[in-house]
């Protein structure tokens, strides 16, 4: 076995108070979930009680309430990514900078990410983004290419995310609005991005294909499954 003293350790660039006290990167990234009215005071009176017990690193996770309402009760107000709720995570953000801790972004209303809390279905009234399947049908139909339909009724009404062009919407409409609020922090407070589970179109496992909008028709190919 090795042994170094600290002496040798400080000239290899060791730090002592580094060491006793390390850069908040290293500390647990707890779990912030907001699910109710969002005031910017009592939020940021949240975090002078968190910092006070130890923490210094949060991630914050809104819960609006069109997420899964059926399985999760929500009173957040103001709405997912609208103006007001921007401005209030703008306020968190700053504080948290303030007293020297890490904000990780979350970039999703619930989860999975992709859909923007159904945000992106809903304004989807082309149908451009929608789930696209080859394969056997529910009943056992015949081999064909199906479209499912969205159904705002339901937690997974969500964008096919290989579809062209739906990345780039989800990160329009979820970080680049961010990065307008909080960018002077990107690097520094939020060094941090959590992206929760973004999810292929769902079938059957081994007897479907994934299609997306701009794939040769199906019929010009021949597909063996085993």
């Amino acid at each position: 076995m090795t042994m170094t003293s600290s002496a040798a350790a400080e000239s290899q660039g060791f730090d002592r108070a580094k060491f006793r006290e390390p850069e908040s990167i290293y500390s647990p990234g707890y779990f912030w979930l907001w699910n109710g009215r969002l005031d910017a005071d009592e939020l940021n009176a949240q975090l002078d009680d968190m910092r006070a017990h130890g923490v210094r690193s949060v991630c914050i996770h809104p819960f609006p309430k069109g997420f899964r309402p059926q399985t999760f009760h929500s009173e957040m107000d103001p709405d997912y990514l609208t103006p007001a709720y921007l401005e209030v995570f703008s306020k968190v953000v700053d504080h948290a900078a303030e007293l020297g801790m890490n904000a990780w972004l979350y970039d999703e209303g619930g989860w999975p990410s992709g859909g923007v809390c159904g945000k992106i279905a809903a304004d989807d009234a082309e149908g451009r983004f929608k789930r696209r399947i080859f394969g056997h049908g529910a009943g056992g139909e015949p081999f064909a290419l199906r479209v499912q339909e969205y159904d705002p009724s339901r937690p997974d009404n969500y964008p096919s995310i290989i579809e062209k062009g739906e990345t780039e919407e989800f990160i329009r409409r979820t970080h680049c609005q961010y990065a307008k609020h909080v960018g002077r922090h990107f690097g520094k407070a939020v060094k941090f991005t959590f992206t929760d589970e973004p999810q292929m179109p769902q079938g059957r496992s081994g007897e479907n294909l994934f299609w997306t909008a701009d794939f040769d028709d199906p019929d010009n190919f021949i597909y063996t499954f085993f």
